[in-house]
Protein backbone atom coordinates (compact mmCIF):
# COMPACT_ATOMS: atom_id res chain seq x y z
CA UNK A 1 0.00 0.00 0.00
CA UNK A 2 1.29 3.45 -0.97
CA UNK A 3 2.22 5.43 2.16
CA UNK A 4 1.50 9.01 1.15
CA UNK A 5 2.88 10.64 4.29
CA UNK A 6 6.13 8.67 4.19
CA UNK A 7 6.57 9.34 0.47
CA UNK A 8 6.03 13.08 0.96
CA UNK A 9 8.64 13.05 3.74
CA UNK A 10 11.34 11.04 1.98
CA UNK A 11 10.88 11.84 -1.72
CA UNK A 12 14.21 13.29 -3.02
CA UNK A 13 12.38 16.15 -4.76
CA UNK A 14 11.51 17.55 -1.33
CA UNK A 15 15.17 18.56 -1.00
CA UNK A 16 15.06 20.73 -4.14
CA UNK A 17 13.91 23.65 -2.04
CA UNK A 18 17.46 24.28 -0.72
CA UNK A 19 19.73 21.75 -2.51
CA UNK A 20 20.91 24.47 -4.90
CA UNK A 21 22.42 26.62 -2.12
CA UNK A 22 26.24 26.55 -1.84
CA UNK A 23 26.71 24.11 1.01
CA UNK A 24 30.35 23.19 1.56
CA UNK A 25 31.79 20.24 3.43
CA UNK A 26 32.31 21.01 7.12
CA UNK A 27 30.02 24.04 7.25
CA UNK A 28 27.86 24.39 10.36
CA UNK A 29 24.15 24.02 9.59
CA UNK A 30 21.14 24.10 11.93
CA UNK A 31 17.71 22.90 10.83
CA UNK A 32 14.53 22.08 12.72
CA UNK A 33 13.38 18.48 13.14
CA UNK A 34 9.98 19.01 11.50
CA UNK A 35 11.71 19.64 8.16
CA UNK A 36 11.31 16.77 5.65
CA UNK A 37 13.77 13.94 6.21
CA UNK A 38 14.70 14.18 2.51
CA UNK A 39 16.18 17.61 3.26
CA UNK A 40 18.23 16.45 6.25
CA UNK A 41 19.45 13.42 4.27
CA UNK A 42 20.60 15.68 1.46
CA UNK A 43 22.50 17.91 3.90
CA UNK A 44 24.26 14.94 5.47
CA UNK A 45 25.27 13.74 1.99
CA UNK A 46 26.92 17.11 1.39
CA UNK A 47 29.13 16.56 4.45
CA UNK A 48 28.04 19.55 6.51
CA UNK A 49 28.15 19.61 10.31
CA UNK A 50 24.40 19.25 10.83
CA UNK A 51 22.44 19.96 13.99
CA UNK A 52 18.79 18.90 13.88
CA UNK A 53 16.93 20.74 16.64
CA UNK A 54 13.37 20.38 17.84
CA UNK A 55 11.09 23.35 17.27
CA UNK A 56 11.41 24.18 20.96
CA UNK A 57 15.21 24.12 20.73
CA UNK A 58 15.07 26.43 17.71
CA UNK A 59 12.93 28.80 19.76
CA UNK A 60 15.55 28.74 22.53
CA UNK A 61 18.32 29.33 19.99
CA UNK A 62 16.51 32.42 18.75
CA UNK A 63 15.98 33.68 22.31
CA UNK A 64 19.66 33.30 23.21
CA UNK A 65 21.21 36.79 23.10
CA UNK A 66 24.69 35.56 22.21
CA UNK A 67 26.27 36.04 18.80
CA UNK A 68 26.50 33.03 16.55
CA UNK A 69 29.03 31.52 14.23
CA UNK A 70 26.77 29.32 12.10
CA UNK A 71 27.02 29.13 8.34
CA UNK A 72 23.35 28.31 7.85
CA UNK A 73 20.17 28.35 9.93
CA UNK A 74 17.28 26.80 7.97
CA UNK A 75 13.60 27.22 8.85
CA UNK A 76 11.17 25.59 6.41
CA UNK A 77 7.56 26.47 7.08
CA UNK A 78 7.75 27.18 10.82
CA UNK A 79 5.68 30.01 12.25
CA UNK A 80 7.83 33.13 12.57
CA UNK A 81 7.68 36.75 13.59
CA UNK A 82 10.22 39.59 13.49
CA UNK A 83 11.60 38.87 16.97
CA UNK A 84 12.12 35.19 16.16
CA UNK A 85 13.87 35.96 12.86
CA UNK A 86 16.04 38.60 14.50
CA UNK A 87 17.22 36.06 17.06
CA UNK A 88 18.10 33.48 14.41
CA UNK A 89 19.73 36.11 12.20
CA UNK A 90 22.14 36.92 15.03
CA UNK A 91 23.29 33.29 15.08
CA UNK A 92 24.76 33.25 11.55
CA UNK A 93 28.13 34.57 10.46
CA UNK A 94 28.26 37.86 8.54
CA UNK A 95 28.76 35.85 5.36
CA UNK A 96 26.35 33.16 6.52
CA UNK A 97 22.70 32.66 5.59
CA UNK A 98 19.39 32.46 7.41
CA UNK A 99 17.07 30.54 5.07
CA UNK A 100 13.32 30.83 5.68
CA UNK A 101 10.46 29.23 3.73
CA UNK A 102 7.29 31.33 3.93
CA UNK A 103 3.94 30.46 2.40
CA UNK A 104 2.35 33.30 0.46
CA UNK A 105 -1.04 34.09 1.95
CA UNK A 106 -2.08 35.33 -1.52
CA UNK A 107 -0.47 32.42 -3.37
CA UNK A 108 -2.31 31.31 -6.50
CA UNK A 109 -2.93 27.78 -5.25
CA UNK A 110 -4.19 29.03 -1.88
CA UNK A 111 -6.61 31.33 -3.71
CA UNK A 112 -7.71 28.40 -5.89
CA UNK A 113 -8.34 26.19 -2.87
CA UNK A 114 -5.19 24.63 -1.47
CA UNK A 115 -5.81 24.38 2.31
CA UNK A 116 -3.80 26.86 4.34
CA UNK A 117 -3.81 25.27 7.78
CA UNK A 118 -4.48 21.55 7.75
CA UNK A 119 -7.86 21.41 6.04
CA UNK A 120 -8.83 25.05 6.56
CA UNK A 121 -9.57 26.59 3.18
CA UNK A 122 -8.78 30.29 2.65
CA UNK A 123 -7.78 30.64 6.31
CA UNK A 124 -4.57 32.51 5.45
CA UNK A 125 -6.60 35.36 3.90
CA UNK A 126 -8.36 35.99 7.22
CA UNK A 127 -5.44 35.29 9.52
CA UNK A 128 -4.81 37.64 12.42
CA UNK A 129 -1.60 39.54 11.60
CA UNK A 130 -0.52 39.69 15.23
CA UNK A 131 1.74 36.90 16.41
CA UNK A 132 3.68 34.25 14.56
CA UNK A 133 2.68 32.79 11.22
CA UNK A 134 4.02 30.56 8.48
CA UNK A 135 2.23 32.81 5.96
CA UNK A 136 3.21 36.19 4.63
CA UNK A 137 2.60 38.46 1.67
CA UNK A 138 5.37 39.87 -0.50
CA UNK A 139 5.24 43.22 1.29
CA UNK A 140 4.78 41.44 4.61
CA UNK A 141 8.05 39.60 4.05
CA UNK A 142 9.87 42.89 3.42
CA UNK A 143 8.32 44.30 6.60
CA UNK A 144 9.44 41.24 8.58
CA UNK A 145 13.01 41.71 7.42
CA UNK A 146 13.01 45.41 8.24
CA UNK A 147 11.60 44.82 11.75
CA UNK A 148 14.08 41.97 12.33
CA UNK A 149 17.01 44.18 11.41
CA UNK A 150 17.91 42.06 8.39
CA UNK A 151 19.87 44.13 5.91
CA UNK A 152 20.98 42.05 2.95
CA UNK A 153 18.60 39.39 1.71
CA UNK A 154 17.48 37.72 -1.49
CA UNK A 155 14.01 36.39 -2.17
CA UNK A 156 13.14 33.49 -4.40
CA UNK A 157 9.82 32.17 -5.71
CA UNK A 158 9.16 28.44 -5.53
CA UNK A 159 7.27 26.70 -8.32
CA UNK A 160 4.88 25.00 -8.00
CA UNK A 161 5.33 25.42 -4.23
CA UNK A 162 7.76 24.76 -1.39
CA UNK A 163 6.84 21.08 -1.05
CA UNK A 164 7.94 19.58 -4.37
CA UNK A 165 9.98 22.31 -6.04
CA UNK A 166 10.65 22.11 -9.77
CA UNK A 167 11.58 25.72 -10.57
CA UNK A 168 13.09 28.48 -8.44
CA UNK A 169 12.70 32.01 -9.77
CA UNK A 170 14.02 35.37 -8.61
CA UNK A 171 13.45 39.03 -9.40
CA UNK A 172 16.31 38.69 -11.90
CA UNK A 173 14.48 35.95 -13.77
CA UNK A 174 10.71 35.60 -13.57
CA UNK A 175 8.61 33.00 -15.42
CA UNK A 176 7.23 33.83 -18.81
CA UNK A 177 3.85 32.94 -20.24
CA UNK A 178 3.50 29.16 -20.05
CA UNK A 179 6.42 28.51 -17.71
CA UNK A 180 4.37 27.88 -14.54
CA UNK A 181 2.31 24.87 -15.59
CA UNK A 182 3.23 22.35 -12.88
CA UNK A 183 0.39 21.83 -10.42
CA UNK A 184 1.07 21.46 -6.69
CA UNK A 185 1.43 17.80 -5.69
CA UNK A 186 -1.21 17.21 -3.01
CA UNK A 187 0.03 13.91 -1.61
CA UNK A 188 -1.00 14.68 1.97
CA UNK A 189 -4.15 16.76 1.60
CA UNK A 190 -7.38 17.13 -0.37
CA UNK A 191 -7.90 20.44 -2.10
CA UNK A 192 -10.27 22.60 -4.08
CA UNK A 193 -9.49 23.85 -7.58
CA UNK A 194 -11.87 26.75 -8.07
CA UNK A 195 -10.23 27.91 -11.30
CA UNK A 196 -7.67 26.75 -13.85
CA UNK A 197 -4.37 27.83 -12.32
CA UNK A 198 -2.29 27.47 -15.48
CA UNK A 199 -4.43 30.03 -17.31
CA UNK A 200 -4.22 32.35 -14.31
CA UNK A 201 -0.42 31.97 -14.16
CA UNK A 202 -0.19 32.95 -17.82
CA UNK A 203 -2.12 36.16 -17.13
CA UNK A 204 0.03 36.93 -14.09
CA UNK A 205 3.24 36.37 -16.09
CA UNK A 206 2.07 38.65 -18.90
CA UNK A 207 1.38 41.45 -16.42
CA UNK A 208 4.67 40.98 -14.49
CA UNK A 209 2.83 40.18 -11.25
CA UNK A 210 4.30 36.75 -10.52
CA UNK A 211 6.03 37.73 -7.22
CA UNK A 212 2.68 38.79 -5.75
CA UNK A 213 0.99 35.45 -6.43
CA UNK A 214 3.87 32.94 -6.17
CA UNK A 215 2.74 30.12 -3.91
CA UNK A 216 5.77 30.07 -1.61
CA UNK A 217 8.76 32.30 -0.93
CA UNK A 218 12.30 31.45 0.09
CA UNK A 219 14.06 34.22 2.01
CA UNK A 220 17.87 33.96 2.07
CA UNK A 221 19.78 36.53 4.14
CA UNK A 222 23.36 37.56 3.60
CA UNK A 223 25.39 38.40 0.51
CA UNK A 224 23.52 38.32 -2.78
CA UNK A 225 23.38 34.91 -4.44
CA UNK A 226 24.47 34.49 -8.04
CA UNK A 227 21.61 32.23 -9.11
CA UNK A 228 18.85 33.99 -11.01
CA UNK A 229 16.87 30.82 -11.70
CA UNK A 230 17.13 27.09 -10.95
CA UNK A 231 15.30 24.19 -12.59
CA UNK A 232 15.37 20.58 -11.48
CA UNK A 233 14.95 17.62 -13.79
CA UNK A 234 15.17 14.93 -11.16
CA UNK A 235 11.92 13.18 -12.01
CA UNK A 236 14.02 10.80 -14.14
CA UNK A 237 16.38 7.87 -13.90
CA UNK A 238 19.55 8.81 -11.97
CA UNK A 239 21.66 8.86 -15.15
CA UNK A 240 19.55 11.71 -16.55
CA UNK A 241 18.87 13.82 -13.46
CA UNK A 242 20.26 17.32 -13.87
CA UNK A 243 20.03 20.75 -12.28
CA UNK A 244 19.92 23.77 -14.59
CA UNK A 245 20.98 27.11 -13.12
CA UNK A 246 21.00 30.55 -14.68
CA UNK A 247 23.83 32.55 -13.12
CA UNK A 248 24.56 36.24 -13.04
CA UNK A 249 28.18 36.84 -14.10
CA UNK A 250 30.22 39.94 -14.94
CA UNK A 251 29.64 39.10 -18.59
CA UNK A 252 25.89 38.68 -18.23
CA UNK A 253 23.81 35.58 -17.59
CA UNK A 254 24.95 32.07 -18.39
CA UNK A 255 23.29 28.66 -18.15
CA UNK A 256 24.97 25.91 -16.16
CA UNK A 257 23.80 22.27 -16.16
CA UNK A 258 25.09 19.94 -13.44
CA UNK A 259 24.52 16.22 -12.92
CA UNK A 260 22.77 15.41 -9.65
CA UNK A 261 24.42 11.96 -9.53
CA UNK A 262 27.85 10.77 -10.68
CA UNK A 263 26.31 8.53 -13.34
CA UNK A 264 24.78 11.62 -14.96
CA UNK A 265 28.13 13.13 -15.96
CA UNK A 266 28.30 11.07 -19.17
CA UNK A 267 24.90 12.42 -20.17
CA UNK A 268 26.15 16.01 -19.97
CA UNK A 269 29.43 15.24 -21.73
CA UNK A 270 27.38 13.74 -24.55
CA UNK A 271 25.39 16.97 -24.83
CA UNK A 272 28.63 18.83 -25.60
CA UNK A 273 29.27 16.26 -28.32
CA UNK A 274 25.71 16.71 -29.58
CA UNK A 275 26.40 20.39 -30.15
CA UNK A 276 29.29 19.59 -32.48
CA UNK A 277 27.23 17.01 -34.36
CA UNK A 278 24.23 19.28 -34.88
CA UNK A 279 26.43 22.08 -36.18
CA UNK A 280 27.47 19.62 -38.90
CA UNK A 281 23.88 18.63 -39.65
CA UNK A 282 22.28 22.07 -39.94
CA UNK A 283 23.64 25.25 -41.48
CA UNK A 284 23.41 28.31 -39.24
CA UNK A 285 20.95 29.87 -41.70
CA UNK A 286 18.55 27.01 -40.86
CA UNK A 287 19.09 26.48 -37.12
CA UNK A 288 21.64 28.22 -34.89
CA UNK A 289 22.84 25.88 -32.17
CA UNK A 290 23.48 27.72 -28.92
CA UNK A 291 27.03 26.64 -27.98
CA UNK A 292 27.90 24.72 -24.85
CA UNK A 293 31.19 23.81 -23.16
CA UNK A 294 32.02 21.04 -20.70
CA UNK A 295 34.30 22.47 -18.00
CA UNK A 296 34.89 19.20 -16.17
CA UNK A 297 32.09 19.85 -13.66
CA UNK A 298 29.20 21.41 -15.53
CA UNK A 299 27.92 22.14 -19.00
CA UNK A 300 27.98 25.89 -19.60
CA UNK A 301 26.11 27.89 -22.26
CA UNK A 302 25.41 31.57 -22.81
CA UNK A 303 21.92 32.72 -21.85
CA UNK A 304 19.99 33.61 -24.98
CA UNK A 305 16.94 35.87 -24.89
CA UNK A 306 14.06 35.52 -27.25
CA UNK A 307 10.54 34.24 -27.81
CA UNK A 308 10.15 30.50 -28.10
CA UNK A 309 8.26 28.77 -30.88
CA UNK A 310 5.99 27.49 -28.13
CA UNK A 311 5.12 31.05 -27.06
CA UNK A 312 4.51 32.05 -30.67
CA UNK A 313 2.14 29.11 -31.07
CA UNK A 314 0.26 29.93 -27.87
CA UNK A 315 -0.09 33.60 -28.76
CA UNK A 316 -1.56 32.70 -32.15
CA UNK A 317 -3.97 30.18 -30.61
CA UNK A 318 -5.11 32.72 -28.02
CA UNK A 319 -6.16 35.00 -30.91
CA UNK A 320 -7.80 32.15 -32.80
CA UNK A 321 -5.24 32.66 -35.57
CA UNK A 322 -4.84 29.13 -36.92
CA UNK A 323 -3.24 30.44 -40.11
CA UNK A 324 -0.21 31.63 -38.11
CA UNK A 325 -0.10 28.33 -36.22
CA UNK A 326 0.10 26.37 -39.45
CA UNK A 327 2.57 28.83 -41.00
CA UNK A 328 4.89 28.44 -38.01
CA UNK A 329 4.59 24.66 -38.18
CA UNK A 330 5.28 24.54 -41.93
CA UNK A 331 8.36 26.75 -41.44
CA UNK A 332 9.54 24.48 -38.64
CA UNK A 333 8.99 21.35 -40.73
CA UNK A 334 10.78 22.79 -43.76
CA UNK A 335 13.78 23.72 -41.62
CA UNK A 336 13.95 20.18 -40.23
CA UNK A 337 13.93 18.85 -43.79
CA UNK A 338 17.02 20.92 -44.64
CA UNK A 339 19.29 19.01 -42.26
CA UNK A 340 21.88 16.68 -43.70
CA UNK A 341 20.99 13.00 -43.60
CA UNK A 342 23.48 11.81 -40.98
CA UNK A 343 23.53 8.83 -38.61
CA UNK A 344 22.00 10.72 -35.66
CA UNK A 345 19.05 12.97 -34.86
CA UNK A 346 18.15 15.63 -32.32
CA UNK A 347 15.07 14.11 -30.73
CA UNK A 348 14.63 17.25 -28.63
CA UNK A 349 13.33 19.62 -31.32
CA UNK A 350 10.31 20.55 -29.20
CA UNK A 351 8.75 23.99 -29.56
CA UNK A 352 9.97 25.29 -26.19
CA UNK A 353 13.59 24.58 -27.16
CA UNK A 354 13.56 26.93 -30.15
CA UNK A 355 13.95 30.70 -29.83
CA UNK A 356 12.86 32.83 -32.77
CA UNK A 357 14.47 36.19 -33.45
CA UNK A 358 13.40 37.33 -36.89
CA UNK A 359 14.79 34.78 -39.34
CA UNK A 360 17.15 33.34 -36.75
CA UNK A 361 15.84 30.12 -35.20
CA UNK A 362 18.08 29.19 -32.27
CA UNK A 363 18.09 25.74 -30.65
CA UNK A 364 18.75 26.22 -26.94
CA UNK A 365 18.59 22.59 -25.80
CA UNK A 366 19.53 19.35 -27.51
CA UNK A 367 19.67 17.00 -24.57
CA UNK A 368 18.12 14.03 -26.35
CA UNK A 369 20.18 13.44 -29.46
CA UNK A 370 20.00 9.78 -30.49
CA UNK A 371 22.39 7.74 -32.59
CA UNK A 372 20.08 6.94 -35.48
CA UNK A 373 18.43 8.98 -38.23
CA UNK A 374 14.82 10.03 -37.69
CA UNK A 375 12.79 11.53 -40.57
CA UNK A 376 12.01 15.23 -40.27
CA UNK A 377 8.28 14.49 -40.31
CA UNK A 378 8.59 12.27 -37.24
CA UNK A 379 10.67 14.87 -35.38
CA UNK A 380 8.00 17.46 -36.19
CA UNK A 381 5.29 15.03 -35.03
CA UNK A 382 6.99 14.55 -31.67
CA UNK A 383 7.23 18.31 -31.14
CA UNK A 384 3.56 18.76 -32.01
CA UNK A 385 2.45 15.82 -29.88
CA UNK A 386 4.35 16.99 -26.79
CA UNK A 387 2.88 20.47 -27.25
CA UNK A 388 -0.65 19.10 -27.65
CA UNK A 389 -0.46 17.28 -24.31
CA UNK A 390 -0.43 20.64 -22.51
CA UNK A 391 -2.52 22.63 -25.00
CA UNK A 392 -5.78 20.90 -25.83
CA UNK A 393 -6.81 23.59 -28.34
CA UNK A 394 -3.78 22.89 -30.55
CA UNK A 395 -5.00 21.51 -33.94
CA UNK A 396 -3.08 18.25 -33.55
CA UNK A 397 -5.27 16.22 -35.91
CA UNK A 398 -4.77 18.79 -38.66
CA UNK A 399 -1.01 18.63 -38.06
CA UNK A 400 -1.13 14.85 -38.52
CA UNK A 401 -2.90 15.34 -41.84
CA UNK A 402 -0.23 17.85 -42.92
CA UNK A 403 2.37 15.18 -42.14
CA UNK A 404 0.26 12.63 -44.05
CA UNK A 405 0.16 10.29 -41.03
CA UNK A 406 -2.85 7.99 -40.75
CA UNK A 407 -4.27 6.79 -37.41
CA UNK A 408 -2.11 3.69 -37.40
CA UNK A 409 1.07 5.71 -37.91
CA UNK A 410 0.03 8.24 -35.26
CA UNK A 411 -0.58 5.51 -32.70
CA UNK A 412 2.73 3.89 -33.56
CA UNK A 413 4.59 7.16 -32.91
CA UNK A 414 2.66 7.82 -29.69
CA UNK A 415 3.59 4.34 -28.46
CA UNK A 416 7.21 5.03 -29.34
CA UNK A 417 7.13 8.30 -27.42
CA UNK A 418 5.62 6.57 -24.39
CA UNK A 419 8.37 3.95 -24.46
CA UNK A 420 11.01 6.66 -24.85
CA UNK A 421 9.69 8.58 -21.84
CA UNK A 422 9.76 5.38 -19.79
CA UNK A 423 13.40 4.88 -20.74
CA UNK A 424 14.15 8.38 -19.44
CA UNK A 425 12.35 7.80 -16.14
CA UNK A 426 13.99 4.39 -15.76
CA UNK A 427 10.62 2.65 -15.92
CA UNK A 428 9.39 4.49 -12.84
CA UNK A 429 6.38 6.77 -12.64
CA UNK A 430 6.70 10.53 -12.80
CA UNK A 431 5.83 12.54 -9.71
CA UNK A 432 2.72 13.99 -11.32
CA UNK A 433 1.48 10.52 -12.28
CA UNK A 434 2.05 9.23 -8.75
CA UNK A 435 0.09 12.15 -7.36
CA UNK A 436 -2.80 11.47 -9.72
CA UNK A 437 -2.86 7.83 -8.60
CA UNK A 438 -2.21 8.16 -4.88
CA UNK A 439 -2.60 11.82 -3.96
CA UNK A 440 -5.49 13.57 -2.26
CA UNK A 441 -8.73 14.39 -4.04
CA UNK A 442 -9.07 17.56 -6.09
CA UNK A 443 -12.55 19.05 -6.14
CA UNK A 444 -13.10 21.34 -9.09
CA UNK A 445 -15.59 24.18 -9.25
CA UNK A 446 -17.70 22.33 -11.82
CA UNK A 447 -17.77 19.17 -9.71
CA UNK A 448 -18.80 21.14 -6.62
CA UNK A 449 -21.57 22.94 -8.50
CA UNK A 450 -22.72 19.62 -9.88
CA UNK A 451 -22.71 18.12 -6.39
CA UNK A 452 -24.72 21.09 -5.15
CA UNK A 453 -27.19 20.60 -7.98
CA UNK A 454 -27.47 16.91 -7.17
CA UNK A 455 -27.81 17.54 -3.45
CA UNK A 456 -30.72 19.92 -4.04
CA UNK A 457 -32.59 17.96 -6.75
CA UNK A 458 -31.56 14.32 -6.60
CA UNK A 459 -30.91 13.81 -2.94
CA UNK A 460 -33.75 11.34 -2.48
CA UNK A 461 -35.27 8.26 -4.10
CA UNK A 462 -38.95 7.31 -4.12
CA UNK A 463 -39.89 3.74 -3.19
CA UNK A 464 -43.21 2.09 -4.09
CA UNK A 465 -44.45 -1.08 -2.35
CA UNK A 466 -46.83 -3.66 -3.84
CA UNK A 467 -48.57 -5.75 -1.20
CA UNK A 468 -50.77 -7.45 -3.81
CA UNK A 469 -52.84 -4.55 -5.14
CA UNK A 470 -50.28 -2.97 -7.40
CA UNK A 471 -48.23 0.18 -6.92
CA UNK A 472 -50.07 3.17 -5.49
CA UNK A 473 -48.84 6.65 -4.64
CA UNK A 474 -50.18 6.42 -1.08
CA UNK A 475 -48.11 3.27 -0.59
CA UNK A 476 -44.83 4.95 -1.42
CA UNK A 477 -42.19 6.83 0.54
CA UNK A 478 -38.99 8.79 0.04
CA UNK A 479 -35.49 7.90 1.19
CA UNK A 480 -33.44 11.05 1.82
CA UNK A 481 -29.69 11.71 1.34
CA UNK A 482 -28.97 8.58 -0.67
CA UNK A 483 -26.10 9.95 -2.81
CA UNK A 484 -22.75 8.94 -1.33
CA UNK A 485 -19.89 9.79 -3.71
CA UNK A 486 -20.08 11.53 -7.08
CA UNK A 487 -22.81 9.65 -9.02
CA UNK A 488 -23.27 6.72 -6.67
CA UNK A 489 -26.34 5.92 -4.58
CA UNK A 490 -26.80 3.53 -1.70
CA UNK A 491 -30.23 2.41 -0.47
CA UNK A 492 -31.02 0.26 2.55
CA UNK A 493 -34.72 -0.64 2.67
CA UNK A 494 -36.85 -2.48 5.24
CA UNK A 495 -39.31 -4.67 3.31
CA UNK A 496 -42.28 -6.13 5.16
CA UNK A 497 -42.66 -9.91 4.97
CA UNK A 498 -45.18 -10.85 2.29
CA UNK A 499 -44.48 -7.86 0.05
CA UNK A 500 -44.91 -8.82 -3.63
CA UNK A 501 -42.70 -6.28 -5.36
CA UNK A 502 -40.76 -3.05 -4.93
CA UNK A 503 -40.38 -0.20 -7.39
CA UNK A 504 -37.41 2.18 -7.11
CA UNK A 505 -37.51 5.65 -8.74
CA UNK A 506 -33.86 6.80 -8.46
CA UNK A 507 -34.39 10.33 -9.84
CA UNK A 508 -36.70 12.45 -11.99
CA UNK A 509 -34.63 12.90 -15.15
CA UNK A 510 -33.48 10.78 -18.10
CA UNK A 511 -30.51 8.78 -16.93
CA UNK A 512 -28.27 5.76 -17.23
CA UNK A 513 -28.36 3.42 -14.23
CA UNK A 514 -26.30 0.39 -13.33
CA UNK A 515 -26.88 -1.79 -10.31
CA UNK A 516 -23.40 -2.29 -8.94
CA UNK A 517 -24.38 -4.69 -6.15
CA UNK A 518 -27.55 -5.99 -4.49
CA UNK A 519 -27.96 -7.67 -1.10
CA UNK A 520 -31.04 -9.44 0.32
CA UNK A 521 -30.95 -10.09 4.06
CA UNK A 522 -27.20 -9.55 4.09
CA UNK A 523 -26.36 -11.92 1.21
CA UNK A 524 -25.29 -10.61 -2.18
CA UNK A 525 -27.70 -11.62 -4.96
CA UNK A 526 -27.80 -11.59 -8.75
CA UNK A 527 -31.46 -11.01 -9.72
CA UNK A 528 -31.31 -9.67 -13.25
CA UNK A 529 -34.26 -11.79 -14.44
CA UNK A 530 -36.46 -10.51 -11.61
CA UNK A 531 -35.90 -6.85 -12.53
CA UNK A 532 -38.15 -4.98 -14.95
CA UNK A 533 -37.53 -1.42 -16.08
CA UNK A 534 -39.45 1.27 -17.96
CA UNK A 535 -36.34 1.82 -20.04
CA UNK A 536 -33.99 -0.19 -22.22
CA UNK A 537 -31.80 -2.93 -20.80
CA UNK A 538 -28.30 -3.30 -22.20
CA UNK A 539 -26.15 -6.40 -22.17
CA UNK A 540 -24.56 -7.34 -18.87
CA UNK A 541 -21.60 -9.60 -18.18
CA UNK A 542 -21.60 -12.81 -16.22
CA UNK A 543 -23.08 -12.06 -12.80
CA UNK A 544 -22.95 -8.34 -13.47
CA UNK A 545 -26.02 -6.22 -14.03
CA UNK A 546 -26.53 -4.47 -17.35
CA UNK A 547 -26.83 -0.75 -17.79
CA UNK A 548 -30.37 0.57 -18.03
CA UNK A 549 -31.16 3.56 -20.26
CA UNK A 550 -34.17 5.63 -19.26
CA UNK A 551 -35.41 8.11 -21.88
CA UNK A 552 -38.04 9.44 -19.49
CA UNK A 553 -38.34 11.86 -16.59
CA UNK A 554 -39.88 9.06 -14.52
CA UNK A 555 -37.18 6.35 -14.56
CA UNK A 556 -37.94 3.33 -12.42
CA UNK A 557 -37.22 -0.35 -12.05
CA UNK A 558 -39.29 -3.03 -10.37
CA UNK A 559 -37.97 -5.96 -8.37
CA UNK A 560 -40.24 -9.00 -8.06
CA UNK A 561 -40.07 -10.51 -4.57
CA UNK A 562 -42.16 -13.66 -5.12
CA UNK A 563 -39.13 -15.94 -5.31
CA UNK A 564 -37.13 -14.25 -2.57
CA UNK A 565 -36.45 -16.26 0.58
CA UNK A 566 -38.05 -14.57 3.58
CA UNK A 567 -36.05 -13.74 6.68
CA UNK A 568 -36.85 -14.84 10.23
CA UNK A 569 -38.29 -11.51 11.39
CA UNK A 570 -41.17 -9.34 10.28
CA UNK A 571 -38.96 -7.43 7.85
CA UNK A 572 -36.46 -8.29 5.11
CA UNK A 573 -33.55 -6.01 4.28
CA UNK A 574 -32.81 -4.98 0.72
CA UNK A 575 -29.60 -3.06 0.08
CA UNK A 576 -28.79 -1.53 -3.31
CA UNK A 577 -25.63 0.12 -4.62
CA UNK A 578 -26.38 2.05 -7.83
CA UNK A 579 -24.40 4.21 -10.22
CA UNK A 580 -26.46 6.96 -11.86
CA UNK A 581 -25.53 9.31 -14.69
CA UNK A 582 -27.95 12.03 -15.77
CA UNK A 583 -28.56 12.38 -19.51
CA UNK A 584 -30.27 14.86 -21.74
CA UNK A 585 -33.49 13.52 -23.24
CA UNK A 586 -31.95 13.79 -26.71
CA UNK A 587 -28.93 11.69 -25.74
CA UNK A 588 -31.06 9.17 -23.85
CA UNK A 589 -33.26 8.67 -26.94
CA UNK A 590 -30.19 8.27 -29.16
CA UNK A 591 -28.68 5.65 -26.82
CA UNK A 592 -32.01 3.83 -26.65
CA UNK A 593 -32.18 3.58 -30.45
CA UNK A 594 -28.56 2.38 -30.64
CA UNK A 595 -29.12 -0.35 -28.05
CA UNK A 596 -32.32 -1.50 -29.79
CA UNK A 597 -30.38 -1.91 -33.05
CA UNK A 598 -27.67 -3.93 -31.31
CA UNK A 599 -30.14 -6.15 -29.49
Amino acid sequence: MFDRANFADTCPQRANVIEWLSFEKGQSVVIHSSAPSAVTSMLRDKGVQLQVLSDTQVEKLAANPGKGSLDYVIVLGMEVDAKFLAGLYRKVKPEGHLVVLLHNKYGMSYLAGKPAFGEQYYASLMENHAGKSAFSSLKGMEKLCKEAGIGEFSRFYLDPDGDFVTNIYSDKYLPRNGDSSVKPRNFTYDRLAMFEETAAWNQVAQEDMYPIFANDYLLVTGPELKQAMVRYSNDRAAAYQIKTEIYMTEHGMEVCKTALHPQGVDHLVKMAENYQKLCQQYESSVFTMVPCTWNGVSLVSPFVKGVTLSERMKAAMAKGDEETVFTLFHTFLNKLRQGEDLAFSNYDFIFSNILIDGDNWQVIDYEWTIDKPVPAEELAFRAAYCFSLEHKDFPFEDICRILNFDNQKVQQLINRETAYQQSITGGGEALGTLCEKYGGDVYTKDALLRALEISTTDHRAQIYEDSGKGFREEQSYFVEHVLTHHDEMELTLKVAVGMKALRVDPCEEPCLVQIKRLWWNGEEQYLDKQIEVNGIKGKGGKNSYPEYIFATKDPNFTLSLDKMQEGDGSFNELKLHLEIHKLSLQLANALTKSIKRII
